[in-house]
């Protein structure tokens, strides 16, 4: 995913929150970087976890993040939410989202 600006997000439907227990990320920022937020349930639900993503000046040169979530038992949808309010565009690009 390329191009991400600030709210922009993914959604991950059904997941088993009990049987994640962190989110693994591949990201890479040659603009302004920012955070990326773990919502369960909606873009605005509860925060599972987050992350900052640095900029490295290289928008190929992918580096990795894991993101710990905070235990559920629950199942249900997984929002990845970008954020970044000063800087609103061109904050990162994202290679890979991995579920352990």
């Amino acid at each position: 995913m390329g191009g991400i600006e600030h709210d922009g997000f993914l959604r991950f439907s059904n997941i088993a929150f009990d049987q994640v227990a962190s989110v693994a990320v591949r990201v890479a920022s040659a603009g302004a970087g920012g955070d990326i937020e773990l919502h369960q349930g909606a873009v605005d639900g509860p925060i599972l976890g987050k992350t900052s993503v640095e900029v490295n000046g290289d928008w190929l040169g992918f580096y990795e993040k894991t993101i710990d979530l905070k235990p559920t038992d629950t199942r249900g949808d997984l929002y990845v939410v970008f954020k970044n309010a000063k800087h609103r565009s061109g904050l990162m690009n994202i290679d890979w989202i991995e579920f352990k």
